[in-house]
């Protein structure tokens, strides 16, 4: 008989990119903090950055980097990537997803194991900063106003 798991277990998959693995750090180090183990897809050169964050770090089988042709593997060997990311947790029982919403099939793959997913956009704040000085510039509309409160 299996023993009943007391700690919540999350997949957290995203594209390999400074931009989007950067800015999940910090969800990443606070779903660990809280106790939530986290397992993260990425690419070698994010490892160490994952694991510090309170991550346990899993490889994709394809070099995902947008910027490295990261688009033509994604045609290419999508299915493979697929089939790869459900081996490598084939033994494991996860609760939920976490997905960037910029990351093909992981929306699917959360259907496929019946989780529950989050999506999410990650954006570093100064990125955003022109909008704030805007404020004053522009007739503001609700658009404007609610990126103006969110930053």
């Amino acid at each position: 008989m299996k023993e009943a798991r007391l700690i919540t277990k999350v997949l957290f998959l995203n594209v390999t990119t400074q931009g989007h693995v950067n800015p999940s750090l910090g969800l990443v180090n606070e779903r660990s903090t809280c106790g939530v183990e986290v397992v993260y897809f990425s690419s070698e050169e994010f490892r160490e950055k994952i694991e510090e964050s309170g991550a346990s770090y899993r490889p994709y089988q394809y070099d995902l980097t947008l910027f490295k042709n990261g688009f033509n593997v994604l045609l290419d060997h999508g299915l493979d990537l697929i089939q790869d990311i459900l081996q490598q947790m084939e033994d494991e029982t996860f609760d939920y997803v976490i997905h960037s919403i910029a990351m093909p099939f992981s929306k699917q793959i959360a259907e496929y194991l019946m989780l529950p997913a989050v999506s999410m956009l990650a954006a570093i704040k100064k990125q955003w900063m022109p909008f704030r000085n805007m404020r004053n510039k522009i007739n503001t509309g609700p658009f404007f106003a609610a990126l103006y409160l969110l930053f």
